[in-house]
């Protein structure tokens, strides 16, 4: 199949698969499927509002779907980097089997912004994984508090 340089070769951007059914009076259908796989969507998206130079907490939970426990690594990445916010958590997370266990994940910004993180918990050894979208809006610190400084007159304070 030859395809020119404005439209792609569908082969190249579809998936084949088929489908076999047997049929109780002992015949069988068969289906060939051709198709596009798209990248899964997120688990659940999370809004985390949170005060630039205060930490900002969310819980995540996170479900075995195996009877065995399961252990995870985990990633996240920022949509856009930026520099001013730091994100704490564990890299690995254990998960007993046919469970939900919280992750927690802590998130600290130096100033107002708006960001967008991607969570993915990978399976290294079976390859499955669970992804989640986290949007954290961070607001103005509060204005910090007074600092009074007193001393005699004419004479050196440190």
């Amino acid at each position: 199949m030859n395809s020119s340089p404005d439209q792609p070769d569908i082969k190249e951007e579809s998936h084949e698969g088929t489908l076999f059914f047997p049929i109780p009076d002992g015949s069988a259908v068969l289906y060939k499927l051709i198709g596009k796989s798209l990248p899964p969507q997120p688990l659940q998206t999370f809004d985390l509002q949170m005060k630039a130079k205060k930490s900002g907490f969310q819980m995540i939970p996170v479900k075995n779907w195996l009877k065995a426990g399961q252990r995870f690594n985990v990633v996240w990445k920022f949509e856009a980097e930026d520099k001013t916010i730091f994100v704490n958590a564990a890299n690995t997370f254990d998960v007993a089997g046919d469970a939900t266990k919280d992750y927690k994940l802590s998130v600290y910004a130096l100033k107002a912004c708006q960001a967008k993180l991607e969570l993915v918990f990978k399976n290294p050894t079976t390859h499955e994984f669970l992804s989640f979208k986290i949007n954290i809006t961070v607001q103005p610190p509060d204005p910090m508090t007074k600092i009074e400084l007193q001393s005699v007159v004419r004479e050196s304070m440190t």
